[in-house]
């Protein structure tokens, strides 16, 4: 009868520790569960952080591109202006030179029909 009960008690201490290390493994996995959450919260912020990063970056890099391409028509413009400028410019020397020249031309030749008529 002492055995037996001996047996009960030790059985009842082992179903104790048992049930201690079911709750222990409890709180441990709830623990894990919250932790992992948290991991899980710090991944999804940092993910929209990026994204955040990027759209800015990219907003930027689009906003800077616009400025270059601004500058560049800017530019361009300008260097069309001063082309039609020179050109116009050319353009007038050459018609007074060649009026010149016509008109250089045109009195030497009245200077020698004179010289031939003498």
């Amino acid at each position: 009868d002492d055995l037996a009960q001996q047996h009960r008690q030790q059985l009842s201490k082992q179903g104790q520790s048992l049930d201690e290390q079911q709750e222990e493994w409890a709180m441990q996995k709830q623990k894990l569960k919250h932790q992992i959450q948290e991991l899980m919260d710090q991944m999804e912020a940092a993910e929209k952080a990026h994204a955040t990063q990027n759209k800015s970056a990219m907003q930027a890099f689009e906003e800077q591109t616009e400025q270059q391409r601004e500058s560049h028509r800017k530019e361009l413009h300008e260097a069309e202006q001063k082309f039609n400028a020179e050109t116009e410019q050319l353009r007038e020397s050459h018609q007074k030179e060649l009026h010149e020249t016509e008109q250089r031309f045109e009195a030497e030749k009245e200077e020698l029909a004179v010289q031939q008529e003498s």
